[in-house]
């Protein structure tokens, strides 16, 4: 099973994803998990602690098709994000991340 399938069959295993769903990734990073989840639900939201890795999020699903992911700032998530959520998820949120590319 590609990697791809993998981690929508786990998340699938507690939730099933649909085509009108709607998921929150928290810490999503530029977007490379996100990637996965898109294509087979109606909204993403990804939420982040830097608008830099936020942008690059955007920039990186852009180049890919991907036009239903709404970046998030954390500081914002709770006027950005609808209280009919379906999943919420994390992966991987602590991980080494250096100041340049968080923006600071």
């Amino acid at each position: 099973m590609p990697e791809q399938e993998a981690g929508v069959a786990i998340i699938n295993r507690f939730h099933p994803l649909a085509p009108d769903s709607k998921v929150v990734a928290i810490g999503c990073g530029y977007g490379r998990e996100t990637l996965k989840i898109t294509p087979i639900v109606n909204r993403m939201y990804g939420i982040d602690v830097s608008k830099k890795i936020l942008d690059k999020a955007v920039n990186f699903l852009g180049t890919r098709n991907v036009h239903n992911f709404t970046p998030v700032l954390a500081d914002n998530y709770k006027m950005a994000i609808p209280d009919s959520i379906d999943v919420v998820l994390s992966i991987v949120v602590m991980q080494r991340l250096t100041r340049d590319l968080a923006g600071y």
